[in-house]
């Protein structure tokens, strides 16, 4: 296991990374038990969200049309991902201790999690409608 000194120096180089925009985020498909399971892990410059590999593959059909049940599945799980990057970065770089946070338990982050996702799909959707509700110049 690392130190507490070594951890908090990899979150001052990983923030750093950010800032210079030299970490980004990946989008990774692999093999899950379930079509429900994604996660984020953390590479040396780089956040990876894994989302099921099963539901990509189930994306379009044969005649090359969107599964949209599919599609809509895979913006759930990864705007609920994104949401623990967002949310729980320190978590996900194992800081422990951090100042200014409070300690909340893992029910608390996925319903934190979810929330985001939720309000961030809300907006994308009124962002198409507003879109396709403008009047063209007759």
């Amino acid at each position: 296991a690392e130190n507490p000194y070594e951890l908090q120096e990899e979150y001052k180089r990983l923030r750093a990374m950010l800032k210079e925009g030299r970490a980004h985020i990946d989008i990774d498909y692999i093999d899950t038990a379930s079509e429900d399971e994604a996660r984020v892990i953390k590479t040396s410059n780089a956040f990876v969200i894994n989302l099921p590999k099963s539901l990509a593959e189930r994306v379009t059909y044969e005649d090359g049309s969107f599964n949209k049940s599919a599609v809509q599945k895979i913006r759930e799980l990864m705007a609920h991902e994104l949401g623990h990057l967002m949310l729980h970065t320190d978590e996900l770089l194992k800081i422990e201790g951090t100042q200014g946070s409070k300690e909340i338990t893992e029910e608390e982050k996925e319903a934190e999690a979810q929330f985001f996702a939720e309000n961030i799909l809300k907006m994308r959707t009124q962002r198409n409608e507003d879109l396709h509700s403008v009047e063209s110049p007759s």
